[in-house]
């Protein structure tokens, strides 16, 4: 999506060539995308942030000899992801094209595979703990 962006911002009439979305077009509708870009951004920074030093992009070889289920992750499960998603939909809303359409749809299946190996990974490294916290905190929101 960077990459489409920074070529759009070149070349402006670049959107029409990628399968632009008509009735998304809308100014309204692009403004709301580009609020939902920036409160994605911001809230994966604050998420990260949160985090610490448990922050990471792929599972961990070892578990933490606890599990982390205080602050943001006492809302979500997948704090951070769920930032991914809404900033990846607030660019697809900016530039609504078949492009940006096939971007969010590969980011949003990238997110549900991640989401499912790191279930695993805590189902097995917690067992009851983690059981027991997925029946407290919904996955998103």
């Amino acid at each position: 999506m960077l990459a489409y962006f920074a070529c759009r911002a070149l070349f402006p009439l670049l959107e029409q060539d990628f399968g632009r979305v008509e009735w998304l077009a809308e100014e309204t509708i692009r403004l709301f995308g580009l609020a939902l870009a920036v409160v994605g951004a911001v809230w994966i920074l604050m998420m990260q942030f949160a985090m610490g030093a448990h922050w990471s992009v792929d599972v961990p070889a070892r578990a933490l000899p606890w599990l982390v289920n205080a602050r943001p992750f006492a809302l979500s499960r997948n704090p951070v992801l769920l930032g991914v998603l809404a900033e990846a939909m607030g660019l697809f809303l900016t530039s609504p094209t078949a492009l940006t359409l096939m971007a969010l749809t590969t980011i949003w299946l990238g997110t549900q595979l991640q989401v499912r190996l790191e279930e695993e990974y805590l189902r097995a490294s917690y067992g009851a703990d983690y059981l027991s916290y997925c029946q407290r905190v919904r996955r998103w929101l």
